[in-house]
């Protein structure tokens, strides 16, 4: 018996070292880049609302609250962000931009080059 205490023993210990010597490199995630402002994707100028919609987002998130929407009603997205559709004075091109102003269609608009929208 006493013969086998030593060998188990020394058995034991280095399997126990074994297991506690597992290192393992830490999960280190890279920081994400600056979130970097969106050079303007429109054309300038005049123009005239054709339309205005509930923008995409506004319809996933009545659709998951399960509020159904009518897409002709220029109020349906009440205070959050719509789709306005603007023909362009200049060009005759149709623009889709999304805004939190209230707009009507048939109302005439100007889309300046830092972003805003105003009202004619």
């Amino acid at each position: 018996m006493n013969r086998l205490a030593i060998p188990l023993s020394i058995l034991a210990v280095a399997t126990v070292t074994a297991c506690a010597t597992t290192v393992r490199e830490p999960n280190i995630i890279p920081p994400s880049p600056a979130i970097q402002p969106q050079t303007t994707g429109y054309q300038t100028g005049t123009g005239l609302v054709q339309d205005v919609l509930p923008s995409p987002d506004a319809r996933r998130a009545d659709a998951a609250a399960g509020v159904s929407s009518n897409a002709g009603d220029a109020n349906v997205s009440g205070g959050r962000i719509k789709r306005l559709a603007i023909r362009m004075d200049r060009t005759g091109a149709l623009q889709y931009i999304d805004t939190d102003g209230n707009f009507l269609p048939g109302q005439r608009v100007e889309l300046t080059a830092n972003g805003k929208i105003r009202l004619l």
